[in-house]
């Protein structure tokens, strides 16, 4: 990609002024037609004329990533998605053995949520480049949110049951409808910092109330939730670096570790005779 950033430069084309009419021609000589198109038209929507380094710039911000990372990166959540699809009905009957609706109903919004992060991961780094991309981009990073607020569901309803657990419940849950809605208004890649402060923000929200869990449920599973926690934000070193390769497939690798993790600490709750 720089590569052919540069060679525009070389043509001299950095104050040449486009529409998506007359941008074909120079889309073929440095070789990215659909992208640059796509971007010439995600650009006209913001403003109506813009240079070809305002279209180098949006291709960049937009997809950073080789096509063989980019199967590197739809592999391993395909993976994450299979693994969740045999595991869910295996928690969601040990959760309703527990003999609670509630947290059997909490554990049933924990699967959801990450059979929806799995599935949309996949498919958006699986997609080719088209618009249906960047749309199945804002589902991918929105789903995070889901994920987090949907991990803490079974255990405000389950062993934090009552009113510290509502609380807890409400505030997860309405932190994670406006990342979904900042996602969807502001686009998938606006402000990724803030974002992921947010992320990590709710997923640690539990320390607050630490001490209750701790004595309401095993210490296994006391022990699988923080060592999911130490996971996500471990994985965040490398989903900041974006100028190395093969960043994303190893934040990939952490957020399976993650969720595997989360996934044995309600599964050991569901399957543990504390009350």
């Amino acid at each position: 990609m720089e590569e052919r950033a540069r060679s525009v430069e070389e043509y001299h084309f950095q104050h040449r002024v486009f529409t998506p009419a007359t941008a074909g021609a120079w889309a073929r000589i440095v070789g990215l037609e659909r992208e640059i198109r796509l971007c010439c038209f995600l650009l006209l929507r913001k403003r109506l004329r813009y240079t070809s380094v305002d279209v180098i710039e949006e291709i960049h911000k937009k997809w950073n990533q080789s096509r063989g990372e980019e199967v590197a990166n739809s592999i391993s959540h395909g993976i994450g998605l299979l693994a969740g699809a045999i595991g869910t009905p295996i928690l969601l009957f040990a959760a309703w053995q527990r003999g609670s609706i509630a947290f059997a109903v909490g554990a049933a919004v924990f699967a959801a949520t990450m059979l929806l992060l799995y599935l949309g991961s996949t498919l958006y780094h699986a997609w080719p480049r088209t618009a249906f991309k960047s749309a199945l981009q804002v589902v991918d990073h929105s789903a995070i949110f889901l994920l987090i607020a949907g991990t803490y569901t079974p255990f405000t309803l389950g062993p934090l049951h009552g009113p510290r657990g509502w609380v807890i419940l409400a505030l997860v849950w309405a932190l994670a409808v406006c990342g979904v809605i900042l996602k969807t208004r502001k686009g998938a890649l606006h402000r990724p910092r803030v974002a992921m402060a947010l992320y990590l923000g709710m997923g640690w929200l539990i320390i607050v109330a630490i001490r209750p869990l701790a004595s309401a449920v095993p210490l296994s599973t006391l022990l699988w939730l923080v060592a999911g926690g130490v996971a996500y934000t471990g994985g965040v070193i490398f989903f900041v670096r974006e100028h190395v390769r093969y960043n994303h497939f190893v934040w990939h690798l952490f957020v399976l570790g993650g969720t595997l993790c989360h996934y044995f600490a309600v599964l050991t709750y569901a399957t543990s005779t504390v009350a």
